[in-house]
């Protein structure tokens, strides 16, 4: 394999002049103007995912209070009650093993469709379900 050509060995390592070029970059990533454009633009990204996060779970532990959700989950108390507030984010964490398979199998694209597929489809279930049964109490 020649250097520079862009393909990876067979032990599935970057480009030799990729990896070259930055173990020689003694530049700080906040004095390259570039880099430091991507992380304040990269910012109010991530901050936008954790405020949606912390309404999710706002939302989950304000849904408690009302007497009808209580009666569906049989008035759960104490470490129920906890677990199933916590559950967004613990579905969060116990994804993360497989999110760099994933990404390294399908490519980014696809990890966030999958992703974002997840997400979606028990929503749309439940207001299927929601639209085409009848909860009135006859």
């Amino acid at each position: 394999m020649a250097i520079g050509t862009g393909a990876k060995n067979a032990s599935g390592a970057s480009d030799p002049v990729l990896t070259h070029a930055i173990e020689h970059d003694k530049v700080p990533w906040y004095q390259k103007p570039n880099l430091r454009y991507l992380y304040l633009m990269l910012f109010p990204t991530c901050m936008g995912i954790e405020i949606t996060s912390g309404f999710d779970s706002q939302m989950i532990n304000a849904a408690q209070l009302v007497p009808s959700w209580q009666e569906f989950f049989n008035h759960p108390t104490g470490a129920l009650q906890g677990i199933i507030g916590s559950m967004y984010s613990l579905g969060a964490i116990c994804s993360l093993p497989l999110v760099p398979i994933i990404n390294d199998r399908l490519g980014r694209r696809w990890a966030i469709f999958i992703g974002s597929w997840s997400k979606l489809m028990p929503l749309r279930r439940v207001m299927i379900i929601r639209t085409f049964t009848n909860n009135s109490k006859s």
